[in-house]
């Protein structure tokens, strides 16, 4: 009887952390997908539903920097693979890592022409996400530069 049991159980464990890590994955990539509009409009507070306030605040200091140099950032995120992930045993941090390839140039914040040439770059990021509100935002990133 404790097989049957034991049996019918592990599907069930299987499907549900299969959920959360799909889950999970859809809050980075919304996540990214948003943080190259709001670095174009250029106005952090687009990013408020999918982030804590810390990581909101890091993403409004940067937008201030490139008001200070008078340029816009225009990315794309090219390739977003996920390496792993980990949830806490508790479910309310949970740690995603990637591999990422962005391309991006900058434009002048006033005539909106282009400045810099295309540029491309690789990172291997960690993500950092807590639930909040009863759903997933991300808390930090720690970026490792390829």
């Amino acid at each position: 009887m404790k097989k049957i049991i034991i049996a019918l159980f592990i599907p069930l464990i299987l499907i549900a952390c299969a959920k959360d890590s799909v889950e999970l994955q859809n809050t980075v990539t919304a996540y990214n997908k948003m943080l190259t509009e709001a670095l174009a409009k250029p106005d952090e507070h687009i990013m408020e539903y999918f982030t804590s306030g810390d990581e909101l605040a890091r993403i409004g200091a940067y937008i201030l920097r490139l008001k200070t140099e008078k340029k816009i950032m225009i990315s794309e995120i090219v390739t977003l693979e996920f390496v792993s992930t980990t949830l806490s045993d508790d479910k309310k941090t949970a740690f995603l890592n990637t591999r990422e390839r962005w391309n991006f140039h900058y434009v002048d914040d006033k005539t909106r022409e282009r400045v810099t040439e295309d540029e491309s770059i690789e990172y291997e990021n960690t993500y950092k996400l807590i639930n909040e509100k009863n759903h997933w935002v991300i808390d930090s990133i720690e970026v490792k530069e390829k």
